[in-house]
């Protein structure tokens, strides 16, 4: 509370409310905080976007892991899960499922086939979904629990492979089924490439009588865990990872009991193509909120600014009828904290709108709707219009409380300036600040933010060096008038002109570089995902079939792509040390499992070469032996060049070099390897061979005569995956859009913000130039010149910007190749002159419209 003495100081501070709040109204009406009011709706409603978006689909990324999973946990056992395990987990208060997982040879009539057979207690799927349908290639309908004892489900391929129908009988081990649906989507399913066998789906219940498990048999039993109380409170961020507590404690009671044969299961990363995609359009979204909030607090600056200037005369006025410094400087806060309060409002109310749009475009990823977000993301939206203020509205507002009292007799009489330094690092801290907050992206906030400033002043000595060097050697002379007249002008003024083709630069730049990282996002996203990327996936082809199944593709006209010799290895030493002596290396997924081993002459599309050289075979034989491993991997099992790794296959041991360590566009759906060796390593060992191929829609009927023909390779369908990931990157695109826009809008108000606050100079050089004689079109004319010469600078030095600050964007944070953006240096310049000569010739309009007298007398 401010001290005074009411009597004599004249204002309570209850009176500076009810005057700050006349004020306020006053000034909104007559337009004076226009500019300030938008920026700091813009500011808001992005903020609202990213924070509580994010959130929500944080949250409901974490929800779907679970869904690809099956649960919350899952055991896994090659023998019968001891009953205590389950027992404990109820006794937590977890639901439980139990599956059964063998292959079996399956007949129907005089047709036969081995299928994966996967059997379900009444309690499953815990989480996630099974899709059924009546109908092949059809999507279906959510089943809400397993088949029904009797009756089992089938994948389309199985049912194709058997020469069958739904409703046909089936024998299976003892028993006979009737095959009552089709399985079009199994989110749990899991499983290696190479192994996969088409799905059939039965009731535990019919285990037994069907005499399936014997002694000896090669099965997989799986404990399925997940906490399901509360369904509702599980909406919020925090409540969910709360959610989490019981599976943790459950965890750690479970660890110390595990046999051998037994082990935790946790979602590996399977869907490397859409992660890849969507860890870019997340960068984008935090990139696009940076730089639009940036643009708004600056928009604020320049209105806050001109603000100030017009309210010197008003300050000084009530500092003679006695106001302190401090009354006057809380008399204009008091008026930016009301309109914080406001437009803090209506940004919230708008961002809601537009991410509750966002969030039902990505409906297609998520089960059931998003999560709501924690109260944390609404405090983060909220703040940001109080301290974007702070930032970029507080140091002009203390200049105006610094107005002296004789400004009443001397209006040439300035308020006493603070520190420069002070005014931007109150601006950096507090931008700086509210991004790291709400993106939670350190690298990229200070990439953009002291990266920006750092350029914005070697640009700015720069320009000054280069309008002087133009000054030198510019023809001036042989320009038109108006031309003449505006290069002169500009010349003379180089501070404030260097100033003004800074300020247009930046905000040219700041759109430039959202639009190009937004063009390239897509179009990186569309080159993994073209409409003729393959669909399916051919396994398990055998040396002696490989040229005949080729063939055969090319006859149906299906696009395929080269066959890869494969073979299922496992990774056992490095540098001759048993990886499972190492703790924590003995816990990454690549060494519980058999890896995927190819060899290749040449480097496969989509990988690049970070460390090493590339396969020779042509080496000794010693010498010959050589892998390249993906760089992730790398990372992980802590090996580099010259590393020697020890493979086991088929029970033969053979030891391999890396000589090359490169990275893989885990983007595209074409077959990709952690390990590639020579020819040399796999030479003598049992390969099969992998392809892939596009099956156009409507072309179910040659597929069914290509699964007959070769009945013994194993075929993955990814169509559904492949629609389901391409549905959701046009969603993403939308999402990139509107954020698009809204840096678009940003760029605008501090456009104009940029006009007007020259646009009191501008009316006084317009009378001089009146009075001396020059007419209201000559008038026009000069204006448009000059900010035409500005344009087309501020366009030249807004492209520098930009392909600087986009090659160290896509090589540091966005993983994409660059390109020089050649086609905007042939349009781009003569387009910002053109844009900003057209918005100042609608936005200075009033200037040859004021009486010169009447400018001269009051300046």
């Amino acid at each position: 509370m401010l001290k005074m003495n009411t009597s004599t100081q004249g204002l309570s501070f209850l009176k500076l409310i009810r005057l700050s709040q006349s004020l306020l109204r006053r000034e909104t009406r007559s337009g004076q905080l226009t500019l300030i009011i938008f920026s700091l709706i813009l500011a808001v409603t992005v903020a609202t976007i990213i924070s509580v978006f994010s959130a929500r689909m944080e949250a409901g990324m974490l929800a779907k892991s679970t869904e690809l999973l099956g649960a919350d946990l899952r055991i896994r056992s090659s023998q019968e899960i001891p009953a205590g395990f389950e027992e404990r987990a109820q006794q937590s208060g977890l639901s439980t499922s139990t599956t059964l997982e063998f292959p079996s040879v399956v007949v129907v009539g005089d047709e036969m086939s081995l299928a994966a057979v996967k059997a379900v207690d009444d309690h499953y799927p815990l989480k996630g979904k099974v899709m059924t349908s009546l109908s092949a290639f059809k999507p279906g309908e959510k089943s809400p629990t397993g088949p029904p004892p009797g009756s089992v489900w089938l994948e389309s391929r199985l049912l194709t492979l058997l020469n069958a129908k739904i409703g046909d009988t089936l024998e299976l081990g003892k028993q006979n089924f009737t095959i009552g649906a089709l399985i079009t989507q199994e989110s749990d399913r899991g499983g290696n490439f190479y192994s996969l066998s088409p799905r059939l789906m039965m009731n535990m219940a019919d285990i037994e009588a069907a005499g399936l498990i014997q002694t000896g048999s090669r099965v997989t039993w799986r404990l399925l865990l997940a906490d399901l109380q509360d369904k509702q409170a599980q909406t919020e961020t925090t409540q969910l990872k709360g959610s989490l507590n019981s599976i943790d404690q459950y965890k750690v009671w479970l660890k110390p009991l595990l046999s051998d044969n037994q082990s935790l299961e946790s979602l590996s990363d399977n869907n490397q193509a859409l992660a890849a995609a969507l860890d870019k359009a997340r960068s984008y979204l935090s990139l696009a909120a940076i730089l639009a909030i940036l643009l708004a607090g600056i928009a604020i600056a320049m209105a806050a600014q001109n603000y100030a200037q017009h309210h010197y005369d008003t300050s000084a006025l009530l500092r003679t009828l006695g106001a302190s410094r401090q009354q006057v400087l809380w008399l204009f806060s008091l008026q930016l904290l009301i309109l914080a309060f406001i437009t803090t409002l209506i940004g919230l109310m708008l961002g809601t709108l537009i991410q509750e749009q966002l969030s039902s475009l990505l409906s297609i990823l998520f089960i059931n709707d998003l999560p709501t977000a924690p109260w944390s993301a609404w405090a983060i939206a909220s703040i940001t219009a109080p301290v974007t203020l702070l930032g970029f509205a507080l140091p002009h507002l203390i200049q105006l409380s610094r107005v002296s009292p004789l400004r009443i007799l001397r209006r040439d009489l300035e308020p006493m300036s603070i520190s420069g330094r002070l005014i931007y690092g109150i601006a950096l801290a507090c931008i700086l600040s509210l991004c790291l907050w709400f993106t939670g992206d350190v690298k990229m906030s200070l990439a953009v933010i002291v990266g920006g400033l750092v350029t914005l002043i070697l640009l700015s000595f720069g320009l000054r060096g280069i309008l002087k060097l133009l000054d030198k050697i510019t023809p001036s002379a042989r320009f038109n008038i108006y031309v003449r007249f505006a290069w002169r002008h500009l010349m003379r003024n180089n501070q404030s002109a260097s100033t003004q083709i800074l300020a247009f630069a930046m905000i040219l730049m700041v759109m430039l570089v959202i639009s190009v990282v937004r063009n390239d996002l897509l179009n990186d996203w569309q080159r993994g995902l073209p409409e003729n990327a393959p669909n399916f996936f051919a396994m398990n082809i055998q040396a002696y079939e490989s040229d005949s199944y080729k063939a055969a593709l090319e006859e149906t006209g299906f696009k395929n792509y080269p066959l890869f010799p494969m073979v299922p290895g496992r990774l056992t030493h490095i540098n001759e040390r048993y990886v499972h002596d190492d703790e924590k290396l003995s816990e990454d997924p690549a060494l519980q499992r058999d890896l995927a081993l190819t060899w290749s002459e040449q480097l496969p599309e989509g990988n690049k070469i970070l460390e090493g050289v590339w396969i020779n075979d042509k080496k000794s034989d010693a010498a010959s032996k050589q892998v390249s491993i993906e760089s992730r991997l790398a990372g992980r099992l802590g090996v580099k060049l010259n590393d020697t790794l020890r493979f086991e296959v088929a029970g033969q041991s053979f030891t391999v070099t890396i000589t090359s360590i490169r990275s893989v566009d885990w983007g595209t759906l074409s077959p990709n390897f952690y390990m590639i060796l020579s020819e040399a390593a796999l030479q003598d060992l049992p390969l099969s061979y992998l392809t892939s191929f596009h099956v156009p829609s409507g072309s179910e009927a040659k597929l069914t005569k290509l699964i007959r023909e070769f009945p013994t390779i194993t075929l993955l369908d990814m169509s559904m995956v492949f629609t389901q990931i391409q549905s959701l990157l046009k969603q993403v695109s939308l999402a990139v859009e509107y954020l698009l826009i809204l840096v678009l809008i940003g760029g605008v108000l501090v456009l104009l913000a940029t006009i007007y606050s020259s646009i009191d100079e501008r009316i006084l050089q317009g009378a001089i130039l009146r009075t001396l004689g020059a007419n209201r079109k000559q008038l026009r004319l000069n204006q448009w010149s000059e900010f035409a010469l500005l344009g087309l600078m501020a366009g030249i030095l807004a492209l520098l910007g930009t392909e600087a600050i986009c090659y160290s964007l896509y090589r540091y944070l966005l993983d994409l190749d660059y390109q020089v953006q050649w086609h905007l240096w042939a349009w781009l310049p003569i387009s910002s002159a053109l844009l900003i000569m057209c918005l100042v010739g609608l936005s200075t309009r009033k200037v040859a419209s004021h009486s010169p007298v009447s400018v001269l007398r009051d300046s």
